[in-house]
């Protein structure tokens, strides 16, 4: 897998943890996500993959089984509503 660019947040309470390092793997096991940087290792409960057109967050989501389709530029704000 390619190397990224990651900027890492932790949070415990109100401590908060910013830590920008390369991802070099992602994996996803027992429903939390495994991210190994050239630095360390990480868990989390979720992850969201941001890239803003650098890098290849599509390769990061496929290698975690997610189907891309076509991608295509928007300008467009994006509303999304919890049910």
């Amino acid at each position: 897998m390619p190397e990224y660019n990651c900027s890492l947040i932790s949070s415990k309470t109100s401590n908060f943890t910013f830590k920008q390092e390369k991802v070099v793997d992602v994996s996803k096991e027992n429903n939390q996500f495994i991210l190994k940087t050239d630095k360390a290792q990480y868990k989390f409960d979720a992850v969201v993959i941001a890239t803003g057109g650098r890098g290849n967050g599509c390769d990061i989501a496929k290698q975690l089984g997610h189907k891309i389709v076509d991608l295509k530029p928007s300008l467009t704000a994006l509303d999304i509503r919890e049910k």
